[in-house]
């Protein structure tokens, strides 16, 4: 899986650094949009347990437009099923306490298909994701550990 943005240094243990690089306002939006086929493909070949640390500190608020916003609802709502089986916890980090108790309150209301909590620093969600990413691929039969998984 090849983007910008995807750290797999440490698969099944996957990073998503959004917003990662600078770059022109007019790059944003192929950007966004390779991140979505990039996540699509690779999910349409997963055969094994992952864990997401997803940072969105950097994720400058004046980016996000009602048409991104429903693309990107959009694109959740249609990895849901393949999440759902496959992801054994995502943690999301957003340093804003605000943001992160709405985010936490809408999980509440509407809870997505799979293990998800919202942190301050990636070091508390890997933290969090590390035991159930361990856990999953104990179950389906897959060594843990670092590195990729092996059965």
């Amino acid at each position: 899986m090849a983007h910008p943005w995807i750290d797999v240094s440490e698969a099944p243990l996957y990073r998503l650094t959004l917003f990662k690089a600078k770059a022109p306002e007019q790059e944003w939006e192929p950007l966004v949009e390779s991140w979505m086929q990039t996540t699509r493909d690779f999910y349409a070949q997963l055969d094994h347990p992952l864990g997401w640390v997803v940072d969105a500190r950097f994720v400058p608020s004046s980016r996000s437009t009602s048409q991104q916003r429903h693309r990107l609802r959009q694109h959740l709502n249609d990895t849901a099923p393949v999440m759902g089986q496959w992801c054994a916890a995502a943690a999301i980090i957003i340093d804003k306490a605000a943001v992160r108790g709405v985010l936490t309150a809408l999980h509440w209301i509407s809870p997505p298909a799979y293990p998800q909590k919202v942190f301050a620093t990636p070091e508390e969600g890997e933290a969090w994701v590390r035991p159930r990413l361990d856990a999953a691929l104990d179950a389906h039969g897959w060594a843990t550990g670092r590195s990729a998984p092996v059965r």
